[in-house]
């Protein structure tokens, strides 16, 4: 090492290398000016004896000594963050840093104004930072550091990763009033013969959600005629309103649409598993005291009997169709 003149900051610059592919981001992520990157790039490859990263028609390609590096250096860093992290009592009054959560539309809707409101009268030193899960990757996001916690429906984890329920809500369908099929009640048969509007998933093309609601149809062998697919879940009940499209969610997402919206909301009508949202966390920030009191948090404010803000203190009642 002495001879070959790398310190921490060398490897933190490769692992920045190998997750982001580009000199840029990895400048970006370190903090680094790009042509500092670039020269630290230079010494890694002098002293490493290796490319590390290949242009390619297809951008920066790392080459199978920098991923195993890469690696190694990711449980070194972890190492040190436990063992210089602060186990002291956390006072949020006085903390200070960023928390990135990769939360669907639909937990963000339910969960982050009331998370906002929290850190902004417990912890306002604390940000957060915001991005839509891809359900294959949440374990390498948070294992990398890509994300600190992961809020939604995730039926499929990796067991190594840490999970903890929020909530659980009967998933239902929405219609717009006075739908000239449905009547006071939505009948499998009605569902069967209404044109739907799903979502899907701006990432893989099949969202948890749909997931679960077609191992339900499938086990009554029932399809559906789907007019239009959507990667994201807050545009389903707008075109309801306006169509004689339905739509199928989690039964508090529909309660807020209704709110605003000429919508009805109907019990699904075949058996389907509810829909649950998840905590997930990674061993990484486990012990961290930042993120043990934001789990504590978001659990805090997943209970039924509690409210946004005092700008917000209590929903208008809505009306399930039986």
């Amino acid at each position: 090492m002495k001879e070959k003149k790398l310190d921490i900051q060398s490897f933190i610059c490769l692992e920045a290398l190998v997750t982001t592919r580009s000199v840029t981001r990895a400048a970006a992520q370190v903090g680094l000016s790009q042509p500092g990157m670039s020269n630290a790039l230079a010494r890694l490859r002098k002293a490493l004896r290796d490319p590390l990263l290949v242009n390619t028609a297809q951008g920066m390609v790392p080459t199978p000594r920098a991923i195993e590096l890469a690696q190694s250096i990711r449980y070194g860093l972890q190492f040190f963050d436990a063992v210089l992290a602060d186990h002291g009592p956390f006072n949020p009054a006085e903390a200070t840093g960023e928390v990135t959560i990769a939360t669907t539309d639909y937990a963000g809707v339910r969960l982050i104004p009331r998370l906002m409101y929290r850190l902004q009268t417990e912890a306002p030193g604390i940000s957060v930072k915001l991005r839509l899960p891809d359900p294959q990757h949440i374990k390498q996001w948070l294992e990398e550091g890509e994300c600190d916690l992961a809020v939604g429906h995730f039926p499929r984890l990796a067991s190594s990763l840490r999970t903890s329920v929020l909530l659980e809500e009967p998933i239902v369908c929405i219609a717009r009033r006075n739908h000239p099929l449905i009547r006071k009640h939505l009948t499998k048969q009605m569902f069967t013969q209404a044109r739907h509007v799903v979502f899907t998933s701006p990432f893989s093309g099949i969202s948890t959600l749909e997931v679960t609601v077609r191992e339900a149809l499938n086990r009554e062998h029932v399809e559906r005629r789907i007019d239009v697919s959507v990667a994201s879940l807050l545009l389903s009940a707008p075109m309801v309103a306006e169509t004689d499209l339905i739509a199928t969610m989690g039964r508090g997402l529909a309660q807020h649409h209704a709110t605003s919206l000429d919508i009805s909301i109907f019990p699904f009508p075949f058996e389907i598993a509810n829909l649950g949202m998840s905590l997930v966390w990674h061993d990484r920030t486990h012990e961290s005291g930042l993120h043990r009191w934001m789990r504590k948090t978001l659990r805090d404010i997943s209970k039924p009997d509690m409210h946004p803000s005092p700008a917000n203190p209590e929903p208008k009642p809505v009306t399930i169709a039986h």
